[in-house]
């Protein structure tokens, strides 16, 4: 069967010190580029790898079908801001603490990727929310509805990071 999406952009967390499992992150980008697929990186990416092809930013959300995101809720936030205006999915897959808006575990990688690029799925529309304070110039970014469950609220809070406008 013939992938829905043959041209997968790749973002990877620019922090990879801070919390990716390196091994599992080159297993699994090993393991999708054996598939009948493509896979690009933005030139400005910190994370290189041999099964990748490496374009310009502008070549790069042109060439693309979907944007697969390995990191945590925030890489996929940076990334939903930065391909906001090019209609591109975005797949994130969880690597980080929260896992909120990363639907897909690293324990399900494989099944689930394959799903996905053969379009088994569903894509769900979210929306990009800010916030600005009047006191201090720093606001929250947040994406997809969020849940008020008392524990989910108290890890979300616990996990979010005040970021300058």
């Amino acid at each position: 069967m013939r992938a829905m999406f043959r041209e997968i952009g790749i973002l990877v967390k620019e922090d990879l010190s801070n919390g990716i499992d390196n091994e599992a992150l080159n297993l699994m980008i090993n393991s999708i580029s054996n598939l009948d697929i493509n896979l690009y990186i933005d030139k400005s990416s910190n994370n290189k790898n041999e099964n990748f092809t490496v374009l310009e930013h502008k070549e790069y959300v042109k060439k693309v079908d979907i944007v697969v995101v390995f990191g945590g809720d925030g890489t996929l936030l940076n990334a939903a801001r930065k391909y906001l205006n090019y209609d591109i999915p975005i797949l994130g897959i969880n690597m980080g603490n929260v896992g909120f808006l990363t639907d897909i575990s690293t324990d399900n990688f494989e099944k689930t990727i394959k799903e996905v690029l053969h379009g088994n799925c569903k894509i769900e529309e979210r929306n990009l929310v800010s916030a600005i304070s009047n006191a201090g110039g720093f606001g929250i970014i947040a994406c997809g509805s969020m849940q008020s469950e008392k524990l989910g609220e108290e890890k979300l809070l616990k996990n979010l990071k005040k970021r300058p406008f």
